[in-house]
Order: C-alpha cells, then structure tokens, then sequence
C-alpha cells in the first residue's frame, strides 16, 4: 500500500485566509504549502 499524503489543512485556515486577504491568488497559497492543486484551498 502506498502512504497517503495529508496536511490538515484546516490547522493552516489562519494563515491562508490572511495570505488571501494579501493579495494572493488561490493558486500562489497552494504551491507555496505544496498542496496538490487550488481547489483544496478554494473548498475552504
């Protein structure tokens, strides 16, 4: 079996929210915690 990767994205709510109200982009928050694409942010 392979090992997921998981990040509990929830415990980085904060620190997202405050990078959206910066300025930047879905897309900039989720390669910058190298998370598999935007929509996982976006879900938020």
């Amino acid at each position: 079996m392979k090992k997921r990767n998981y990040t509990h994205v929830q415990a980085l709510l904060p620190e997202i929210k405050a990078m959206l109200a910066e300025g930047k982009t879905q897309r900039e928050v989720a390669e910058y915690y190298g998370l598999k694409d935007k929509y996982v942010v976006k879900q938020l």
